[in-house]
């Protein structure tokens, strides 16, 4: 799945995740647990989509340079996979 529908979940669910956390620890009473487990999760899922980008990276890289030799042209034409 990709583009804006990606994109607003990756932003929906943790926060709606966190939120309900933060929520349901503040109910009972934890204040600084309901703080950490709600910034932690949101920490969780950026990492993990960090860990998921950097995968993707690399393969568009691959797939680009699988079939040229030259270094400097390989550089240039994984110029579309970082940006």
């Amino acid at each position: 799945m990709s583009g804006p529908l990606s994109a607003i979940l990756a932003i929906v669910i943790p926060g709606a995740l966190s939120l309900t956390v933060a929520f349901l620890l503040l109910r009972r009473g934890h204040i600084w647990w309901s703080a950490i487990a709600g910034i932690g999760v949101i920490m969780a899922a950026q990492a993990f989509l960090q860990g998921r980008l950097q995968v993707d990276i690399r393969a568009c890289t691959e797939r680009a340079c699988r079939f040229i030799e030259d270094p400097a042209a390989c550089e240039a034409a994984t110029f579309g996979c970082n940006e």
